[in-house]
């Protein structure tokens, strides 16, 4: 199952280099910055490590992803009978057996026919004619087979366990190593999926910035209208001002000048007897007014 996975993974990404790139998608846009999860460790039969730079991927697993290579996706094939034939699935654990190597498989069979006591008489039935048509020959070599047996049981009892829990931790590695990077492909993937469909919506939203912008130009033209409207406001009444203010200036010019001239010819036009007379006429009235106010 890990290793369909990977081809089907392989074959549907390894033609546009994303298994041959440590930066991710190279014509990913500029909105969307993930890159794509680096592949788990991969060796040949000879222990060379997989260079995605010095080599492709078909070439070091020495095959050829054709168009036809069957991939996860056939199963939406309407011609593909999955109850039937379902895609095998890899058993965690082996499976049981009776007598030490005979699966339990093989005893299931005979149930229906010959009941539970069939498995044994057809064996027992069965080596007894082996034995009988000397097919099944005792010798010598037997006593071997028999001490390599002991051997062998007592290794598996005694090693066993350990053996197969340390190599039941390096395949449970491998499955959270492989699992964790088709994960973090798919996150990727539906990512770059939705970073494509913002950019397709993108050219919608422009519309409002536009508008937006547009809205904006005509505040801008606005306020430099009325700017300017002020500006030539302000100068008319600068200007007005300035004639409102020259009118006046005229017109006291004007009258102080009339007022002075009046004055400069009518002190003219007195003579030194006027004065005289004036001031002597301007005393006796003086005088007739202090005496009446001392009545």
């Amino acid at each position: 199952m890990l290793a369909r996975t990977w081809l089907n993974s392989a074959r549907a990404f390894g033609q546009n280099g994303l298994f041959c790139s440590s930066r991710g998608i190279s014509s990913t846009p500029a909105v969307f910055m993930r890159f794509a999860p680096h592949l788990p460790s991969l060796s040949d039969s000879n222990g060379e490590e997989y260079d995605p730079k010095r080599e492709t991927l078909e070439s070091f697993l020495n095959i050829r992803f054709g168009d036809n290579f069957p991939t996860i996706n056939d199963d939406k094939n309407p011609n593909r009978d999955l109850v039937n034939f379902p895609r095998p699935v890899q058993p965690d654990f082996p499976e049981t057996v009776r007598l030490g190597i005979l699966p339990e498989s093989w005893f299931k069979m005979f149930y229906n026919k010959t009941g539970v006591t069939g498995p044994y008489v057809f064996l027992g039935t069965f080596g007894t004619f082996l034995l009988s048509k000397e097919w099944l020959v005792f010798e010598h070599e037997l006593l071997v087979g028999i001490e390599a047996t002991i051997i062998l049981v007592f290794c598996i009892k005694a090693f066993g366990p350990n053996v197969r829990k340390s190599l039941c931790e390096q395949v449970d590695t491998n499955y959270a190593e492989w699992d964790k990077w088709q994960k973090g492909m798919i996150n990727f993937l539906n990512d770059y999926i939705k970073s494509e469909q913002t950019i397709r919506d993108a050219p919608a939203e422009h519309k409002i910035l536009f508008d937006a912008k547009r809205e904006n130009i005509h505040l801008q033209l606005e306020a430099e209208f009325r700017r300017r409207q002020m500006e030539a406001y302000n100068t008319v009444r600068r200007r007005l001002e300035f004639l409102v203010a020259k009118e006046e200036a005229v017109r006291q010019f004007q009258q102080k000048h009339m007022v002075n001239w009046i004055i400069d010819n009518v002190a003219k036009s007195i003579t030194p007897q006027q004065e005289k007379e004036a001031l002597k006429n301007t005393l006796a009235e003086l005088k007739k007014l202090a005496a009446n106010a001392n009545l």
